[in-house]
């Protein structure tokens, strides 16, 4: 028997193939929408809602690209009674992922301390 956290997982993989492609393929989108991508969705235990979490491979696009996924939620959500045949279809939100941009600023910052260590060493053998 599986417990209710894999059925949870497993869903929430089926919800983030299914938004990507309702988003990459149905809506009719700006092209510079194509570039936005489905990092991580979150359904809620009673599977009434979904946080979907999204990023832009552009800098600056993604808060236009949450705006206008909201306003569409609902065209979303019928676009997933299609594909999915489970008794509750979930309300989705959609939320900017900034993690990905956090995790290259954290590369950076160690960047960053790395290299004032090589500076001081060239400064002093002047």
């Amino acid at each position: 028997m599986r417990s209710k956290e894999t059925r949870l997982e497993r869903m929430n993989k089926q919800l983030m193939r299914d938004f990507s492609e309702i988003i990459r393929d149905d809506l009719k989108l700006p092209e510079s929408f194509k570039l936005v991508s489905v990092t991580r969705v979150v359904l809620s235990p009673d599977m009434s809602t979904a946080k979907v979490y999204i990023s832009h491979l552009k800098d600056g696009e993604t808060v236009p690209a949450v705006t206008a996924l909201n306003s569409r939620a609902f065209t979303i959500r019928e676009m997933l009674m299609r594909r999915l045949s489970w008794r509750k279809i979930p309300t989705a939100t959609f939320f900017e992922d900034d993690s990905l941009k956090k995790g290259f600023e954290l590369i950076q910052k160690i960047e960053r301390l790395s290299k004032p260590a090589d500076v001081s060493a060239e400064g002093t053998g002047q």
